[in-house]
């Protein structure tokens, strides 16, 4: 369970990025003048306000399902709700949407053609 969660954790913190990255690359803004600094610069606002959100919302949740640092019974299922079953449902659907979402390699190059003589 814990490699499996170490290679999820991995593909957290590296993938987007690397998603990213390729956006940047395939958009004609993206190779001009600072444009790669304000795509990471609203990256990581994004990133900070999930993580502010996160605590925002789960921390209340926790109290709301009676989670006590002291108590043991019904605290650990809403402690295992909030951080096992939350997160594994919000990581589904955005696999869900990554599946099916129309993004691959041909619709990249009709929506920008490689120039000519250049690599694709």
């Amino acid at each position: 369970m814990c490699a499996l969660s170490g290679l999820a954790l991995g593909a957290d913190l590296a993938l987007p990025p690397s998603i990213l990255a390729d956006v940047i690359d395939h958009d004609p803004r993206g190779t001009q003048g600072g444009a790669q600094g304000a795509y990471f610069g609203l990256w990581n606002l994004v990133t900070k306000l999930n993580l502010a959100l996160a605590a925002g919302i789960a921390l209340p949740t926790l109290a709301m399902l009676g989670y006590e640092p002291a108590a043991e019974s019904r605290s650990v299922l809403a402690l295992g709700i909030m951080y096992a079953l939350v997160p594994s449902a919000l990581k589904l659907a955005a696999a869900a949407t990554l599946w099916f979402a129309p993004v691959d390699i041909r619709s990249a190059r009709v929506v920008h053609p490689a120039p000519q003589g250049g690599h694709p």
